[in-house]
């Protein structure tokens, strides 16, 4: 199962021995645990999830829990995103406002790539606001919407306020 552990930002030493079988492994290195910045435009981890036709979307722990490993779905099945957003500008109402944009480029292989045509990216954007410099992104991403194969994610996030972009680490997923 999933593991969770909740630390205070800063640096620290992992070790992690596992026994699954008799087949015994173990990590040990040195990780950093960030802190966000209250006034530097900053993402979380993006987060993806299957989720039922009928659920409501998830929170952050929610959707860990059902993030597989392999960042491989099921074909069929809503996807739901979850991001947190630090470092908000507001304006003079005291709110935040930011564009979010999702991108789903297709991944293809070195032959396609060669010899096939350019496959377009599948792209979501929303403009958005919040009462806080902070605030939590989350999207249902409907199964008609996109088709299986291959793909790069990233979320890019522009506050609207300060005209500062940033944009989370890519994930490559798979639908089947």
């Amino acid at each position: 199962g999933l593991l969770q552990l909740s630390v205070p930002p800063g640096p620290y030493d992992l070790g992690l021995d596992v026994d699954s079988a008799g087949v015994l492994g173990k990590i040990r290195e040195a990780v950093i645990v960030p802190m966000f910045s209250l006034v530097e435009l900053d993402l979380s981890s993006l987060v993806l999830a299957p989720i039922d036709h009928d659920a409501s979307l998830p929170d952050r722990e929610t959707a860990l829990r059902g993030m597989p490993v392999d960042l491989s779905f099921r074909s069929g099945v809503p996807l739901a995103s979850y991001l947190e957003i630090y470092g908000l500008g507001l304006d003079r109402g005291n709110r935040a406002r930011y564009l979010v944009r999702y991108t789903f480029a297709p991944l293809k292989s070195a032959f396609a790539r060669l010899f096939g045509g350019s496959a377009r990216p599948v792209v979501f954007e929303f403009e958005r606001g919040s009462e806080f410099s902070s605030a939590g992104e989350r999207l249902v991403i409907e199964p008609d919407k996109l088709a299986a194969g291959r793909y790069r994610v990233t979320v890019a996030v522009t506050d609207l306020t300060r005209n500062v972009k940033s944009e989370s680490v890519a994930l490559d997923i798979t639908i089947r």
